[in-house]
């Protein structure tokens, strides 16, 4: 009797993403219902966690394959995200003015030089509770 397919996720509910935005979703094979161990390619409610953790911990490492190490920085990812929203997405003068302006006051000065690899969630969430902090507001371009 053949299980139900076993598949892995790593979702955006606290398990990451693949830099270059893809959702980790593999078949590891089927499930194991029965009593015993499992055959070869079963996978049992613990197996199968035991094989997610493994590769999560590879994604982490930036080990896992099929992961992209572009080098880029992240004033370059930017600088490329700016033009996706001017020209792909075809935004507004005004919205691609003011991202431009937020990416060069807020992001820029704390993570411009940065390769997008090294960044971590922990970096990120250090930066916004530092810069909870008073600030003075950031005047709005105008076109």
């Amino acid at each position: 009797m053949k299980g139900s397919p076993v598949r892995i996720r790593a979702s955006a509910l606290g398990k990451p993403w693949l830099p270059d935005g893809r959702q980790v979703q593999k078949k590891l094979g089927s499930a194991w219902t029965k009593r015993g161990r499992p055959a070869d390619g079963y996978f049992t409610k613990q197996t199968a966690q035991t094989q997610l953790d493994q590769i999560l911990d590879e994604i982490r490492r930036g080990q896992h394959a099929g992961m992209v190490r572009t080098g880029a920085t992240f004033q370059q990812a930017a600088d490329e995200y700016l033009r996706y929203i001017e020209q792909d997405r075809a935004r507004k003068p005004s919205t691609v003015a003011g991202y431009r302006a937020l990416v060069r006051a807020q992001l820029l000065p704390a993570f411009g030089v940065l390769p997008v690899e090294s960044i971590t969630t922990q970096m990120v969430e250090s930066w916004i509770t530092g810069s909870r902090s008073p600030q003075p507001p950031v005047p709005r371009p105008t076109c």
